[in-house]
């Protein structure tokens, strides 16, 4: 396993503790250890339990403690692991032996394109919401323009600024038009690479 700095000082860090009170007091270091290597955090995170368990007069065994966490990385660093990883744009931590890191990296690397499609694919999909939205308000200004076009109070020189306010709302229509269909045939393209790249991620 890569060789880690480990920093045993207690430090002040925002969020809530890692341990409470009855956890310090009863803790199996081991135990907390290989939960904090089968989670994929880095060893360092013995940090958090030195300052959380400070106030309690309890110290983290070391050794116990390392010993776990090695076990809990191996079980950790498999290629499916990676995989998940990656797609939920996890960070990874660095805690993989030599032996097991380049597959896990594989399967990280193959989860962020998930993430990268999915990410994609959202902001298409929010972009097309907020052109359907900018339809919807023309086509308000257009059925209020319509209503005063009509109306026997409406003089010649108004209603002909009204039709042609709303030939160019009606324009804007068509442009909006265009996009969202545009924008629907990428969605339908994202959504395709997406199964293809889950397919892929199905040999983890």
């Amino acid at each position: 396993m890569k060789k880690l700095f480990i920093i045993l000082l207690p430090f002040l860090f925002t969020g809530c503790a890692t341990l409470s009170e009855n956890e310090c007091r009863v803790a199996n270091w081991q135990t907390i250890g290989y939960n904090d290597g089968s989670q994929g955090y880095a060893t360092s995170r013995i940090s958090e339990h030195t300052s959380a368990c400070a106030d309690y007069g309890v110290r983290p065994d070391l050794t116990l403690y390392l010993r776990g966490h090695e076990e809990g990385a191996r079980a950790y660093c498999t290629p499916h692991n990676g995989f998940d990883a990656g797609r939920a744009n996890k960070a990874y931590a660095g805690i993989c032996s030599q032996s097991q890191e380049p597959s896990f990296m594989q399967g990280y690397r193959d989860g962020q394109k998930v993430y990268s499609a999915e990410q994609e694919l959202n902001n298409i999909r929010h972009r097309i919401t907020t052109l359907e939205n900018d339809k919807k308000k023309l086509q308000k200004d257009i059925d209020q323009n319509q209503t005063k076009i009509i109306s026997n109070e409406t003089g010649m020189s108004e209603r002909a600024n009204l039709l042609y306010q709303n030939n160019k709302l009606l324009d804007r229509q068509s442009h909006i038009d265009h996009e969202i269909g545009m924008l629907k045939q990428k969605e339908q393209f994202q959504q395709n690479e997406i199964r293809h790249l889950m397919r892929l991620g199905g040999r983890y």
